[in-house]
């Protein structure tokens, strides 16, 4: 409980943080959703087990009663966190936060046809060349042969930063090659979609 409380309260923090500092983070927003209200149904329920009886007989000195039958009232306000999984976190995201996504399906709505086709040309050949890199990335990291960058840390950490680059290149990869094959379809393709 103490744990989950103490990972609510940071990610509440950063993100309030994100929201002063003038930004608009949709997509960080939609994944603290679906996690702090897991936790937080996961402390409620960890609270009833340690109060045992007294947390089941309502009264005025009952302080969890009322929040364990709220819980599933807080998973589904605003969309049930299956939603926020299977459609949103990565929809959003993929949208959003990749580099030309969005400029490309901006130009796609523009009325003079002729000036956003020949900027969407030069966006789509950035496209493809940000693909190959993250594809020639996730070859050359699972090679192994990512242990000759530098990365931040000890020595210690060195192996995990060296990990973390290695998967964040494969999965960028896989999200290229998922929104070119699908989609739209990606949408409706739930799990494939809350995986990702």
């Amino acid at each position: 409980i103490g744990g989950n409380a103490w990972l609510m309260d940071s990610a509440r923090l950063l993100t309030a943080k994100a929201v002063d500092l003038g930004e608009k983070p949709s997509v960080l927003s939609a994944i603290l959703k679906y996690h702090l209200t897991e936790r937080g149904r996961e402390c409620i329920q960890h609270a009833m087990d340690v109060h045992g009886g007294k947390g089941i007989i309502m009264g005025p000195n009952n302080y969890l009663g009322r929040n364990w039958q709220g819980a599933p009232i807080f998973i589904t306000v605003e969309g049930a966190n299956i939603l926020s999984r299977n459609l949103m976190i990565f929809g959003q995201g993929a949208i959003r936060c990749h580099p030309f996504v969005l400029k490309e399906m901006a130009l796609a709505g523009r009325e003079d046809h002729d000036q956003a086709l020949q900027e969407f040309d030069d966006l789509l050949m950035k496209h493809i060349l940000f693909a190959a890199g993250n594809a020639a990335s996730t070859l050359v990291y699972g090679l192994g042969l990512g242990r000759f960058e530098r990365v931040p840390g000890d020595a210690l950490s060195q192996g995990y930063f060296r990990a973390l680059n290695r998967q964040a290149a494969a999965f960028a990869m896989m999200a290229d090659l998922s929104m070119m094959l699908l989609g739209g379809a990606l949408k409706r393709r739930e799990r494939l979609s809350a995986r990702l």
